[in-house]
């Protein structure tokens, strides 16, 4: 007697036909009726067994909203012929997982890749579908799973006994395989190791020191801002959202001058090498190894400046809290910090505003809206799309097992546009209250730098409020392909003088 679940899906409701028993004696026996009727049937003229299930078979929702869909599914010898079609009624968008040896933990499978050029161009619609499969999905192609819904992230982030991150935030299970560069102890690191760089790192990003670093962020913002006012077109990427960060982050830390354009390809290859080694990687790697001599070289003491925070962070290998190899790495984490991901932050929040210039309207109607505002553009934006846990041991989410020593695939992007966690949630709202996000992660692992970030982008909002009166798209934008992040390359603007 073999176990089968059929898992249906559309657009609005989550359907589940339960398990079925199919035997090669007896006719299929729907073990689960749902509303209008499973029902057997022996019209086959070839006197194979055949089923029909009713739909709807709602989960979630309080009523059907499908109706007359159907399944058929031709069984030979009790077991899988490979026979699977469909009958749609009523233009019902219907989808289905056929399974078998997972059946015991009702997850489905998804042929779905979350690093093909085609996904990484245009992510919305699979990650929706993800997230509609259930709470867990399967995908076989990389042997890892999925989690796409909110409430199933969620609870991922806040339980790092179970998922461990300390073998590695990529696909690649550093219990199996050796990490090409050292492990960060910040994001990579579980308890109670993790909580000596962490509490370092805290302390060296405190609102207090942060605060020292405002007038030199409202200096370089003016003169980003000045430069942009002075073109009737600019790109919003390389001359604002880029230009910006490259300028305030490495001078806060204290690096030298020189050499700075090897920051960006260096965040690029870290980010792309936490995915598979497709094309994305292979080309962020080419002539990465001067690259890679750079930045570990002005990450060391003798290259950083007397102050700032890479000044800091040393002085806490002096006060006995850190080594100095792990000094450089902290060094390291605040680039990336401050650089790559909030570059990206800041294109899509131009892009965003360039679609809803209702929104900059409200937002310089209102100022104090500044940080909710960006909030909604991490929300929304979702720059790192998603991050890898790694089971610890067997794990249930919302009914599905995962076994232990698996990775699973944290889906932050499809977790923040969740219809069932925010009210219309592919629309930028600056006024929408955006608590429980995961655009920074959540827990004891979330982004240790995202006050940094929030400052950078405060205080360019700062000048650009009582200065630009529009931000308009003056052409179509590119995406930068990341295996790990989203981002534009490219965002032709204008802005109008206020």
């Amino acid at each position: 007697m073999t176990k089968y679940l059929i898992a249906f899906r559309n657009t609005n409701v989550t359907c589940y036909a339960k398990f079925l028993t199919l035997s090669a004696q007896k006719s299929l026996v729907h073990q689960n009726s749902v509303s209008n009727g499973g029902r057997r049937g022996s019209d086959r003229t070839d006197g194979r067994p055949m089923v029909y299930f009713g739909m709807p078979f709602f989960i979630k929702d309080p009523a059907p909203v499908v109706d007359g869909a159907l399944a058929e599914l031709t069984v030979r010898s009790g077991s899988r012929s490979g026979k699977f079609s469909w009958h749609l009624l009523r233009k019902a968008r219907v989808r289905a997982t056929f399974m078998d040896s997972m059946v015991g933990n009702r997850c489905p499978e998804s042929d779905i890749d979350p690093f093909s050029i085609e996904y990484l161009a245009s992510p919305h619609a699979p990650q929706a579908r993800l997230r509609e499969l259930g709470p867990v999905t399967y995908l076989p192609r990389y042997g890892f799973y999925v989690l796409a819904r909110h409430t199933s992230v969620f609870a991922a982030l806040r339980d790092p006994e179970n998922f461990c991150s300390g073998r590695g935030v990529g696909i690649t299970d550093f219990g199996k395989e050796a990490p090409w560069r050292p492990k960060s102890i910040i994001n990579e690191a579980d308890a109670p190791d993790h909580a000596r760089p962490r509490t370092v790192m805290t302390r060296v990003l405190s609102k207090g020191v942060l605060e020292q670093l405002r007038e030199d962020f409202k200096i370089a913002a003016r003169d980003i801002v000045d430069s942009a006012l002075n073109m009737v077109t600019l790109d919003g990427i390389e001359d604002f959202a880029q230009a910006y960060p490259l300028r305030i982050i490495p001078d806060a830390v204290g690096m030298m001058s020189e050499g700075r354009e090897n920051l960006l390809p260096y965040g690029t290859m870290v980010f792309n090498a936490m995915g598979p080694h497709n094309e994305l990687f292979a080309t962020s790697m080419q002539n990465s190894a001067p690259v890679i001599e750079w930045v570990t070289r002005q990450c060391r003491r003798e290259s950083i400046a007397a102050t700032g925070i890479g000044a800091r962070i040393y002085d806490e290998v002096d006060n006995g809290n850190l080594t100095e190899d792990e000094a450089s790495m902290l060094v390291r984490s605040v680039l990336s910090a401050g650089l790559d991901t909030t570059i990206f932050g800041l294109g899509h929040m131009l892009h965003a505003f360039g679609q809803a210039p209702d929104q900059w309207q409200v937002l310089r109607a209102d100022p104090s809206l500044i940080r909710a505002a960006w909030s909604e553009v991490i929300r929304l934006g979702s720059t790192v799309q998603s991050l890898f846990r790694t089971t610890t041991r067997p794990v249930e989410i919302d009914g599905v097992n995962i076994p232990a020593n698996s990775k699973v695939m944290l889906l932050l992007a499809a977790a923040n546009r969740d219809p069932e966690k925010f009210t219309a949630p592919d629309r930028f709202d600056i006024r929408r209250k955006t608590m429980g996000h995961v655009g920074f992660g959540f827990g004891i692992h979330m982004c240790v730098g995202q006050m940094l970030s929030t400052l950078e982008a405060e205080v360019l909002l700062e000048e650009m409020l009582p200065r630009i009166e529009k931000i308009e798209l003056a052409g179509e934008p590119v995406w930068r392909l990341n295996n790990m992040l989203r981002g534009l390359q490219s965002l032709p603007i204008r802005f109008t003088v206020a």
